[in-house]
């Protein structure tokens, strides 16, 4: 037995029973291959998507104390996000308003500790506090003093939630916190107390393929036979696999095959089942009671796709569920690895003449809603 309280669904939304839809009335639907293929989409998502939606960074306990930052690099930007001395936390675009050189080398350490809570360029010695103002400019008389007043990195927005670092690269357009989560979204992960979880593993991979595509397979279950048919199989149950489409996200149930009747009578999807989070754009988080995994597809170009997973457990479990969270890991990244083998295959076909389309069955309904809110966020 763990030690932590194990999380359940309490008073709150039912999302699994018998008198409920197991999915919504999303029929059959198809897309255009282009817009997995096409790099001047990908330019696109990354400007109107990426830079304006709230993205997870790391854990708050990656930088727990004054003073500690980390540096974060995707996506062709470098940001850095830094702990205050009153424990809130602020980041900035890791660019020097000098000359454009980035102000802290994350190969130097990352995270790291700043003990002066001062940042200096390695170029020219410009010197920044922790939210990005300049506060120290070598020969400073030289320069024309009205482009030097109020000088700063450019902000980047920041909000702590479920024990993650969130931000939005583009503060300008960034949309309250709570009310890009939505009601629905913070409810569900508020079940599960996950601030107060560590982390277990950690792990990055590259998959050769298109960032959607990736997306695609973790928002569906249909891939479980084909895919996983080696490992998952028929554990889990396709046929009675609840989905929910919220305004930008999605979440769907997964019972186990041979606990459907228990689950359905209990209607504790949190206790009793996987239940799985897709929060647009790219933060997926797979929930059971005993542990959980968040992990993101985050593009490095059009047809390549870094896939980072976080792997939380219960703190001060004893012996016997240490072994299982070790279990369940070591099974997981058999799990992924088969996600990357098939993923090539996806990959791979990317420039032939004969992908012109993806084609949706009903099930798949979670994948039309996730392109909708691209084209929404382009289109606007």
């Amino acid at each position: 037995m763990q030690s932590a309280v194990s999380p359940t669904r309490g008073t709150g939304t039912k999302r699994i029973g018998r008198d409920l839809p197991v999915f919504p009335p999303v029929g059959p639907t198809k897309v255009s291959s282009s817009v997995y293929t096409d790099p001047a989409r990908l330019e696109e998502e990354l400007e109107k998507v990426f830079f304006r939606s709230w993205i997870i960074v790391d854990r708050s306990s990656a930088i727990p104390n004054p003073g500690d930052y980390l540096v974060w690099e995707e996506i062709g930007q470098t940001v850095v996000v830094s702990r205050l001395e009153d424990g809130s936390v602020r980041a900035f675009h890791n660019v020097c308003m000098h000359r454009g050189a980035r102000i802290v080398d994350p190969d130097r350490g990352n995270p790291g500790h700043c003990a002066d809570l001062k940042f200096e360029c390695p170029w020219h010695g410009w010197q920044y506090d922790q939210t990005g103002s300049v506060v120290g400019v070598p020969a400073r008389i030289d320069f024309d003093a009205a482009e030097l007043k109020d000088v700063r990195a450019m902000e980047v927005a920041v909000h702590e939630f479920a024990g993650w670092i969130w931000m939005v690269l583009d503060p300008e357009h960034a949309v309250d916190f709570e009310e890009w989560m939505g009601p629905e979204i913070l409810e569900e992960l508020g079940h599960f107390s996950m601030g107060e979880w560590e982390v277990n593993a950690f792990k990055v991979w590259e998959m050769e393929c298109n960032w959607k595509a990736v997306v695609d397979a973790f928002i569906e279950v249909y891939h479980l036979y084909g895919a996983h048919k080696n490992s998952i199989g028929d554990g889990l149950s396709q046929q009675y696999t609840y989905q929910w489409l919220f305004d930008r996200h999605s979440m769907y149930v997964v019972p186990s095959t041979e606990r459907i009747e228990a689950i359905l009578d209990s209607e504790d999807h949190i206790a009793d089942a996987i239940s799985h989070y897709y929060v647009f754009p790219v933060n997926t988080f797979n929930c059971s009671a005993s542990s959980l995994q968040m992990f993101q597809a985050i593009p490095v170009d059009v047809n390549t796709t870094r896939y980072k997973c976080w792997y939380l457990c219960h703190p001060g479990g004893d012996e016997e569920y240490m072994d299982r969270v070790r279990y369940g890991w070591e099974g997981f990244c058999k799990i992924a690895e088969e996600d990357l083998y098939a993923a090539k295959q996806v990959g791979s076909t990317g420039k032939s003449i004969a992908y012109k389309r993806n084609i949706m069955n009903q099930r798949e309904c979670r994948i039309p809603h996730f392109l909708e809110n691209i084209e929404r966020m382009i289109r606007e």
